[in-house]
């Protein structure tokens, strides 16, 4: 499970309760875990996934862009690395891997992924807009 701190804050309401709400799925999924039995849970949490990914990358995206980050296109690329790796869960639901175990894989990749982003890439964004140093990403 990922705890939820206020280490995790970039002080951008939006984004940090977009953050909160996307580690609370992760968890669910995570809780979930050995009782999905259903192709269709597993595939609305990872159509889910995407679409919320979408919509707080295209977000997150926009507010660089508005103050002038300049790392936005690393960034995008980052995100857009996130993107094909929940397509390769999908991917993986659709040849059959056990459910159960997808549903694991699924929680703790993306489990980790968020918490390392929101601590180092995300971070970087907080730390120019505040002081003007930009830490690579």
């Amino acid at each position: 499970m990922y705890q939820w701190s206020d280490d995790y804050l970039i002080g951008e309401a939006t984004i940090d309760t977009q953050h909160k709400m996307f580690m609370q799925y992760i968890n669910d999924l995570e809780k979930a875990g050995d009782a999905i039995t259903s192709y269709s849970d597993i595939s609305a949490m990872i159509i889910f996934l995407q679409d919320y990914s979408e919509k707080h990358f295209t977000y997150e995206e926009q507010y660089m862009e508005n103050n002038n980050y300049p790392y936005l296109d690393q960034h995008r690329a980052i995100h857009h690395d996130l993107t094909k790796q929940i397509d390769g869960f999908y991917l993986r639901l659709r040849s059959h891997e056990p459910l159960p175990e997808l549903a694991k894989d699924v929680s703790k990749a993306m489990g980790e992924w968020l918490t390392n982003h929101i601590m180092t890439v995300d971070k970087a964004i907080s730390i120019y807009l505040k002081t003007g140093q930009l830490l690579e990403i």
